[in-house]
């Protein structure tokens, strides 16, 4: 099953890809150590209006939630 996000390394900040049929452009790229201690990034993007987050290689991403949200 492919990856609705997909990379092998860190895309430049401003990389636009298509998630689920909605446009997602990056905007920030954090390096993060994963629970087994690699080395992993946090990838936000902006993906109509609302910000998400996911890894390098994802099945979904984690939506950001604002303030006021229940």
């Amino acid at each position: 099953m492919p990856y609705d996000v997909d990379f092998d390394a860190p895309p430049s900040v401003g990389t636009v890809i298509t998630y689920r049929g909605r446009r997602a452009e990056l905007l920030a790229i954090e390096p993060r150590t994963r629970r087994n201690g690699e080395p992993g990034w946090l990838l936000t993007w902006m993906i109509e209006g609302r910000l998400a987050t996911s890894g390098l290689r994802s099945e979904s991403v984690l939506w950001v939630r604002e303030k006021g949200d229940a």
